[in-house]
């Protein structure tokens, strides 16, 4: 999220970035506190979740959506290998498609 950060009038907390290494499929990266970073528990797949903007048409996505760098079965699964912090980056297509996780 160090392209860019705001917070708007209602707390919630919006970040943004882009990552030169990722897939050409990638653009934009969005990720939404929707508590705001000053509530907790600010963990991902809980109140934090992401999205992502592909090419070509440029659409808004769910990040986890296949096609997406950060696919749901990895990344917003308790039981993969990933560090702590790295569990639920994916959980938003979750979360949109009313998959229980």
């Amino acid at each position: 999220m160090n392209r860019g950060q705001f917070v708007t009038a209602d707390g919630i907390f919006w970040g943004i970035d882009n990552d030169a290494g990722a897939p050409v499929t990638q653009v934009l990266l969005i990720t939404v506190d929707v508590n705001g970073y000053k509530k907790k528990p600010n963990q991902f797949g809980k109140d934090t979740f992401m999205f992502e903007i592909l090419k070509p048409d440029y659409k808004l996505v769910p990040m986890g959506m296949e096609g997406t760098v950060l696919p749901a079965a990895t990344y917003c699964d308790r039981n993969n290998d990933l560090p702590t912090y790295n569990q639920g980056l994916g959980c938003m297509y979750y979360v949109m498609t009313g998959t229980d996780y």
